[in-house]
């Protein structure tokens, strides 16, 4: 025992102790210095020696004093409630720890009682620092083997800092360290624990861990800083560490950060190998923070880590997030810079790769992540990101390889009120989706706000359900009711996508849109779309946009679409439009320019081979026909106010060599179609409409159009049929084949046809120029009979209740 006051005491040479014990501080040996200068050099060999308080081996206290310990000390199975090997306390004092201290089969065990009080903040199987308004630097090497922590925090060192700087330069390297037991929230750090409190720290040096445990956080590490600067610019090695948390809030495999009211970055470069967290998310790190920044830097390896179930748990659960990384922010910003890899990684719940929480809270996540054979049995197959009232920008040069989630195979996100912008270059590759959205999926509540930017490939993803490649989807269709909310929502596509061999169970072969609450503004496909071998129940792109309580909700495609070899089981091959009026006063428009499609297939009845736009009227606030049901036409109705409540404009697109069984080419139903600047070429009609099929009560126009080549079956309107009580305008088009108006004898539905500045050329032997308004039985009769086709260039037919108009309009028939 050593007690100095205003002096100095150096180097005080070798000490060896065995079975040594003391009821206070020190098990060997005891220093106390106040207001004085100590040096601690020499060697210091402790065995087999106990400490019912502090330092199970060697103890130094000190107070308005310098330390420096540059000696060297061991300890073999030393024992203490707090630092089983040594501890170090200073308070307003100066600390340099500069020698090296090796600890194995160190223990810290109990809580310490101590004048009547528990005091749990101590913790340290090997080692303990604890610093009170003080500065330290610890620039030695700590090694542990085999130390423990029966309960407490730090299966090897605790680190405890209050109002103190800390520059931690030095190596610490841990093997086979535990915290076995905890109390309360201390139970963290299987090797190392750091609490801060208005304390700053910076830690350059190597944190090593293999073979660790910690019963509630951090397998190898545990960080919590309330009100101080902490920056681990070192690297940090993990591997076969595991946090088997038993309450909330906790987790990480390797490593947890907790902060509150700080600063906090990770700089330095990580590794984790065959990490596990238990019972929480975060295989490999977990970060929580409240009205904090936080920076992830450096580059980041992460492989064979999972976020699992414990032993008594069968399913998982919310906060079982993040196979690799669990981030939760309230009130925080966090900024990623640096390069990510993350293979072999799996989670129960949500986020495979990674998991982010935002609430009020800003994520910039850029540089460059990797994630390669991820998956997760919640959302999210590779990173899963929930915000709430935050802003998130990802512009990571983001890679996918085979990821698989339920909705969002390889990214979901969950925006309720808030913003998300998805930037930089990303390239999904096999991912797939258990449900919706085989690449991304986004899941909108309230009030959302989606731009997904950027140049993005995605190569064979598919979805179960919808959305091969992306899937949008909006709270409605779960089953709730969003009447109240504002028209704020709404989808921008303004990037460059390119979709190859992309597959949907249901609707969208590579785009799935359902969304259809009172809170969406619009969607906006205003980039560069490439789709290449699609397959689905409907759409290569399907969207299904609805508005009620009197707004007006918005399909916009503009800039460039491509779609090729794309099919649909029941729906269009190429591009499906659904645009549903579930009120009485709203109103929903489409305007789609720049398409282009080719070689598409729609082998079901609802027809439409290229595009198909359909206005419907729901017959009740919920959509049960939505995802292109085939029942969708007993469910809801056209859309006879058509031309104030639902309208669509095309404008410069291409169809050619599409087939459907009704329009070959483009299909129409309900509302208020303009068609302008319209090619279609070779497009084939299994029924009518090898062209155009105008189905419904619907008003048409086509100006600048230009159909070749196509053919329907039936021999009702090659170019152009007209169903119904539609209203049909073709005006300064091209036609070389038979157009077709089906009437029905019912005067409160007067169907109009007008052609104007037109050419129309056909074969009489092969097809006919009618215009007819006869009973269904009659008409049929007529032209099968050949009564028509063979002897007459052009017939007109009507009723009472019908008008067909031409003016300037130039027949050419041949044969």
């Amino acid at each position: 025992f050593v007690r100095v006051e205003r002096g100095r005491v150096s180097d005080l040479g070798r000490v060896e102790c065995s079975g040594t014990r003391s009821t206070l501080e020190g098990g060997c040996a005891f220093v106390n210095g106040d207001a004085t200068t100590i040096r601690i050099g020499g060697i210091y060999e402790v065995s087999d020696s106990e400490s019912s308080y502090v330092g199970g081996g060697i103890h130094v206290g000190v107070t308005s004093s310098a330390l420096v310990v540059d000696g060297q000390v061991e300890c073999e199975a030393a024992r203490a409630p707090g630092g089983g090997c040594a501890s170090i306390w200073g308070s307003n004092s100066s600390v340099a720890l500069l020698g090296n201290m090796s600890a194995r089969h160190a223990q810290h065990y109990g809580y310490i009682y101590f004048y009547g009080t528990h005091d749990r903040n101590i913790g340290g199987g090997g080692f303990m620092v604890h610093l009170t308004e003080s500065t330290a630097d610890v620039s030695g090497q700590l090694w542990c083997n085999t130390t423990s922590i029966w309960t407490g925090t730090g299966g090897c060192v605790a680190l405890v800092s209050t109002g103190s700087v800390v520059q931690w330069s030095g190596n610490v390297n841990m093997s086979n360290t535990a915290v076995n037991y905890g109390y309360n929230a201390l139970a963290g750090g299987g090797g190392m624990y750091m609490s801060l409190t208005a304390s700053h720290l910076r830690s350059n040096g190597t944190i090593s861990c293999r073979d660790t445990y910690a019963l509630r956080e951090g397998g190898c590490l545990s960080v919590k800083a309330a009100g101080s600067d902490v920056r681990l610019a070192g690297a940090l090695f993990f591997e076969r560490v595991t946090s088997d948390v038993y309450s909330i809030p906790g987790g990480g495999g390797g490593m947890y950060l907790e902060v509150s009211s700080s600063n906090a970055s990770v700089s330095g470069r990580v590794t984790c190998r065959e990490s596990v967290s238990r019972g929480l998310g975060g295989g490999c790190v977990a970060v929580r923070a409240q009205n904090s920044a936080v920076g992830l830097h450096g580059r980041w390896e992460v492989s064979d880590s999972h976020a699992a179930l414990r032993s008594y748990s069968s399913i998982g659960y919310p906060g079982l997030e993040g196979g690799a990384v669990y981030v939760s922010l309230v009130a925080s910003t966090l900024v990623h810079t640096g390069e990510s890899t993350w293979s072999n990684v799996t989670c129960v719940w949500d986020g495979g790769g990674m998991w982010i929480d935002a609430v009020e809270s800003t994520v910039e996540w850029g540089g460059r992540t990797t994630v390669v054979n991820a998956s997760a049995l919640g959302n999210g197959g590779g990173i899963g990101i929930a915000a709430s009232q935050s802003t998130i920008v990802l512009n990571s040069s983001l890679v996918m390889r085979e990821t698989q989630g339920l909705v969002g195979g390889g990214v979901f996100l969950r925006v309720n009120e808030s913003t998300v912008r998805v930037e930089g270059s990303s390239v999904y590759a096999g991912s797939v989706a258990n449900a919706s959205g085989g690449a991304v999926g986004v899941h909108v509540l309230g009030s959302g706000r989606v731009s997904l930017g950027g140049n993005v490939s995605v190569e064979s993803a598919r979805a179960a359900q919808h959305g091969g490649a992306l899937y949008v989807y909006d709270e409605t269709l779960r089953g709730s009711n969003d009447s109240a909310a504002s028209m704020e929502s709404w989808l921008r596509v303004n990037g460059t996508f390119t979709m190859r061999n992309v597959s949907a169970g249901l609707d969208g072969g590579a785009i799935g849109v359902n969304v259809s609450t009172s809170s969406w503004r619009g969607v906006s496909l205003s980039g560069e779309v490439r789709i290449h071998e699609s397959r689905a129940r409907s759409g290569a792109i399907y969207i299904e946009v609805g508005g009620s309580g009197g707004g007006t909700a918005e399909v916009l495609v503009e800039g460039l679409t491509e779609i090729s070899n794309a099919s649909a089981s029941v729906g269009s091959g190429g591009m499906d439009v659904r645009l549903l009026r579930t009120g009485s006063t709203s109103r929903v428009n489409a305007s789609i320019s720049g398409v282009h499609v080719r070689d598409a297939l729609s082998n079901g009845g609802m027809g439409g081979g290229g595009i198909a736009v359909r206005c419907l009227n729901g017959t009740s606030g919920v959509l049960p026909c939505s995802n292109g049901s085939a029942s969708c036409a007993a469910v809801y109705a056209d859309g006879q106010d058509g031309a104030t409540r639902c309208s669509s404009a095309m404008r410069e697109i291409s169809v050619h060599g599409s087939e459907a069984w009704q329009g070959g080419g483009v299909l129409v139903r309900g509302g208020s179609h303009a068609l302008r600047d319209v090619w279609i070429a070779n497009a084939v009609a299994r029924g009518s409409g090898g062209g155009v099929y105008v189905e419904g009560s619907a008003s048409f126009s086509c100006v600048n159009c230009t159909i070749t080549n196509s053919t329907s079956a039936s021999g009702q309107g090659d170019s152009l049929y007209a169903n119904a009580t539609s209203l049909v305008s073709v005006v300064n088009s091209r036609m070389s084949a038979g157009v077709f108006g089906n009437g029905e004898d019912n005067a409160t539905h007067a169907r109009t046809v007008v052609y104007s500045d037109s050419s129309i050329s056909f074969n009489v032997t092969e097809s006919s120029f009618v215009c007819d308004s006869q009973h269904a039985a009659t008409r049929t009769e007529r032209l099968f009979n050949g009564t028509y086709v063979s002897s007459n260039t052009m017939s007109f037919d009507l009723d009472s209740s019908s008008c067909c108009i031409l003016r300037n309009v130039s027949l050419t028939c041949q044969g």
